[in-house]
């Protein structure tokens, strides 16, 4: 009777925490919907648009984005084309699509940009070999990468795992984009061509990594970091599961891990690509209507007046993602986190040292054998 009891109080205590943190979720999204109005309003009364053009020409530049097929994804696609930057698409199909009818869908798409300009490439986030499979393609073809834009990832989905056992919301927003970056890093340099505009336009000689994170990473409070009782990496608790909170914390990794990168490990290189992590604002995208959202606000039957009165189009958030990517104002800082054009403090968790190295260890840890053996990371 005892053991029942206990167990009874274990599962009210986790379906509470559960829901405490679904409604701490959506407290912070509005938080995040006002915070975007007010820099709107802000910004509208001093005649500064939202909008960021990229100052210079891109030719011999090649930029790899992930989920490329999405909305912010191929709104920056196109921007870089504008500016005669080769594209690599790198994404999966939609679910019910084939390769060949992708394909089909971004040459419908971008068909007024030359088709010499870009590529699309299977890759799927939630699987390691897909992973690996994809590097070592690239790898083979003897390009460098000048930027790479982690962009794909997944929003408010039930509970699933990916074919290497890991939550998905961790698995595919964080883990998968670790592996695909550290996997990368021997080729992600300025081409020999790309460095002659870059010391023209005095941007410098190291390629950028744009992480794509969510203000909604601020609602993971301190005593949140216990690795006992929840596991960030490594959601397999069916029972204590939330949606809200493994997305929150799948962008609250992606800060912290990239920020002791950057300190700790790329520092040691003077040609090492250099790491800004941002916040593309709320726009009206696929990933915010068709997820689970939908059960305590119903986003969905108001998808017009959202998409074109209360949300920003993707093309915002994709000048978001290119100002983080070409503007100078940070140039050679670390720890860099952008939200709406501006530098800020992220969740205070981010910048905890001890945290970070944690993170990152364990990280590591994880990917060990799936790590290229010739990186002192895999080590």
């Amino acid at each position: 009777m005892t053991f029942i009891l206990e167990e009874r109080k274990r599962f009210l205590s986790r379906e509470l925490r559960s829901r405490l943190f679904t409604y701490l979720f959506l407290f912070y999204s509005f938080a995040a919907y006002f915070v975007q109005f007010y820099k709107e309003l802000k910004r509208k009364l001093f005649n500064q648009p939202i909008e960021y053009e990229i100052p210079y020409n891109l030719t011999d530049c090649l930029a790899l984005i992930t989920g490329g097929s999405g909305e912010i994804g191929l709104s920056c696609a196109k921007r870089l084309m504008k500016k005669n930057c080769y594209v690599v698409i790198a994404t999966i199909p939609n679910y019910g699509q084939t390769q060949d009818e992708l394909q089909q869908q971004l040459e419908n798409e971008l068909s007024e940009y030359r088709q010499n300009l870009w590529e699309v490439q299977r890759l799927d986030l939630g699987s390691f070999e897909s992973i690996n499979k994809f590097v070592q393609v690239f790898k083979k073809s003897n390009r460098n990468i000048d930027l790479l834009i982690n962009n794909a990832g997944v929003f408010l989905i039930p509970f699933s795992v990916t074919e290497d056992g890991y939550e998905k919301h961790l698995g595919i927003n964080y883990l998968g984009h670790c592996l695909l970056t550290l996997n990368l890093m021997p080729v992600l340099k300025p081409s020999k061509a790309s460095l002659k505009w870059r010391r023209k336009a005095n941007f410098g000689g190291n390629s950028k990594i744009v992480n794509i994170a969510s203000y909604i990473h601020r609602c993971v409070f301190p005593n949140f970091n216990d690795y006992n009782n929840l596991n960030p990496v490594n959601m397999k608790d069916k029972e204590s599961y939330s949606m809200y909170l493994a997305y929150s914390y799948s962008k609250l990794l992606m800060i912290a891990f990239n920020f002791y990168l950057s300190n700790h490990v790329l520092s040691k290189s003077t040609d090492a690509p250099e790491i800004v992590t941002l916040h593309p604002g709320i726009n009206g995208t696929r990933l915010v209507f068709n997820s689970s959202i939908n059960d305590y606000f119903p986003a969905a039957r108001f998808e017009n007046l959202l998409r074109n009165k209360l949300m920003w189009k993707s093309d915002v958030g994709a000048s978001f993602v290119m100002h983080a990517a070409f503007s100078k104002e940070f140039k050679n800082e670390k720890d860099v986190y952008l939200e709406f054009f501006e530098q800020v403090k992220p969740n205070k968790i981010c910048s905890d040292k001890q945290f970070q190295k944690k993170t990152f260890c364990r990280t590591i840890k994880l990917l060990s054998e799936h790590l290229d053996k010739s990186s002192n990371l895999a080590k």
